[in-house]
């Protein structure tokens, strides 16, 4: 499945991820026969649902007017949710730092990197989800590394929320990385206090080898862009709630049990995959 297009820049990013694919395909890093195999049981499970029939695509004004009363209706939201939490899945848990421990008066950070700054509004809806004020969301930008860091060290809690969809994301040398510098220094100086980090991976799951070091990993898959919460209506927005299940959960408010559907190599110092798997397929901590 390809995440969803909603201006040149996404494009361009996309046209970066199939490059990037070609490229590993080509060096050998990939197995060409690993792709078919996903392709197979993608196009295996179409063809069991009826998905490759011949479909009548008219457009008719019955045809609108359902679509706008189901579409995005509660019982779909509710069922996304319930796919999106069986998910979920979560690749270390040292120290049991998942799922939070929250006294009374506990500040909580929730930091996003500039990779996914685009997908902040799901932070303010799942503090509206938890009613907690005491939860404070935050991008990290080329200018605010240091105030990130400070909040960082005073909250009680952190979650560090990344997004990979290039292998330029996992240098932090980069453009597409450099918040990951900040994540660093942020695990380091919270460690150095006593304390713990847990790290969300909100797109390819490939950041889960870049912080090694983070108490806790969560794995979501290709979030889309939430810039603001979404009215109830879905009108001009879409609803998508697997980041938000994730951070949630990270509270203690859903069971997670997914399983990794892949295997997650190691990086090497200069921040390349390489072909030793740090977690293998179906792992769980």
């Amino acid at each position: 499945m390809l995440p969803m297009v909603y201006d040149s820049t996404d494009l361009d990013r996309l046209e970066k991820t199939f490059d990037l694919a070609i490229r590993l395909v080509k060096e050998g890093k990939i197995d060409e026969a690993r792709i078919d195999e996903s392709v197979r049981r993608i196009l295996t499970l179409k063809e069991k649902y009826g998905l490759l029939e011949e479909k009548d695509f008219s457009v008719t004004q019955a045809k609108i007017d359902k679509a706008v009363e189901t579409v995005g209706c509660q019982a779909h939201r509710d069922a996304a949710w319930d796919i999106a939490v069986k998910a979920l899945t979560l690749v270390k848990n040292d120290g049991q730092a998942f799922p939070l421990k929250k006294n009374e008066g506990d500040e909580t950070l929730i930091l996003f990197a500039d990779s996914c700054a685009s997908r902040v509004g799901y932070g303010e809806l799942a503090k509206q989800m938890l009613g907690d004020d005491k939860i404070t969301v935050m991008v990290n930008t080329a200018k605010n590394g240091d105030d990130c860091l400070r909040v960082a060290r005073k909250a009680a809690h952190v979650i560090l929320v990344n997004r990979v969809y290039g292998e330029a994301c996992l240098n932090p040398n980069t453009g597409d990385g450099f918040s990951t510098a900040v994540f660093d220094d942020i695990i380091k100086a919270r460690h150095m206090d006593g304390k713990q980090v847990i790290v969300i991976s909100s797109q390819l799951p490939y950041d889960a080898a870049r912080f090694t070091e983070a108490d806790a990993i969560l794995l979501t898959y290709c979030s889309s862009v939430m810039r603001t919460i979404p009215p109830a209506s879905g009108e001009g927005s879409a609803y998508s709630p697997n980041l938000a299940a994730a951070i949630v959960s990270c509270f203690g408010e859903e069971a997670v049990k997914g399983q990794l559907p892949v295997d997650i190599p190691t990086l090497d110092e200069n921040y390349k995959i390489t072909g030793h798997v740090l977690f293998g397929k179906r792992a769980n901590p």
